[in-house]
């Protein structure tokens, strides 16, 4: 097997850094915004960034995979950003940032029962580590007494929507560039939302 190159792990690094900070984020914009105008600005400004890119590379998107498109939209970037915007008014970021790592466990599981994959032993030892793991993460220490959290129970809900995202990629995207889905579904995201908001002030001004 050929060794990571440097390149490899620095791109490691910067993705990681990228990725644990957007729990620390989530946190800090919860302090001014309620958990619903927070989820937006996120969603609007990616969508309004991504916008050019998301036009230019829809072209590349064979019209047949556009339902798959629109479907890994909406599981895979809007749900999820209420549910964790949510969540995180009530859990730290950093077991949201931990719970994230669930996100594996349900891309198995959802390969498994819904696509049929085969699988071997140690993947089935993971899955059971992951679960154990996450169950002492939601299950939080309170007043010497054990309390469900169940708003870490939202976490894990948008790991599964990561999950069947990833297995939607891989089953009925796999012909669809990686950086014309990603454009394109952030762009879509940011739409949706948009499209959401203006009606949403419509009839409250109706």
């Amino acid at each position: 097997m050929k060794s990571p190159s440097l390149a490899n792990w620095l791109t490691l690094i910067f993705l990681s850094l990228i990725w644990g900070s957007s729990f620390i984020l989530i946190k800090k914009g919860l302090q001014g915004f309620g958990f619903v105008e927070a989820a937006s600005i996120r969603l609007m400004a990616g969508g309004l960034v991504f916008l050019p890119f998301g036009i230019y590379h829809a072209k590349n998107i064979p019209k047949k995979s556009w339902p798959y498109v629109v479907l890994v939209t909406f599981v895979g970037m809007f749900i999820p950003a209420f549910l964790f915007c949510l969540a995180q008014q009530h859990v730290q970021s950093a077991v949201a940032g931990i719970m994230n790592a669930l996100t594996p466990v349900f891309t198995f599981v959802f390969s498994i029962f819904l696509f049929k994959k085969a699988y071997r032993l140690s993947h089935v030892a993971g899955l059971l580590l992951g679960l154990v793991c996450a169950t002492m993460l939601i299950v939080e220490r309170s007043d010497d007494a054990f309390s469900l959290n169940i708003y870490a129970g939202l976490i894990v809900l948008a790991t599964i929507c990561y999950g069947l995202n990833i297995n939607l990629v891989k089953n009925f995207l796999g012909d669809v560039s990686s950086v014309a889905l990603s454009t394109v579904s952030v762009s879509l995201g940011g739409f949706f939302l948009s499209c959401s908001s203006f009606c949403h002030a419509m009839n409250i001004t109706s």
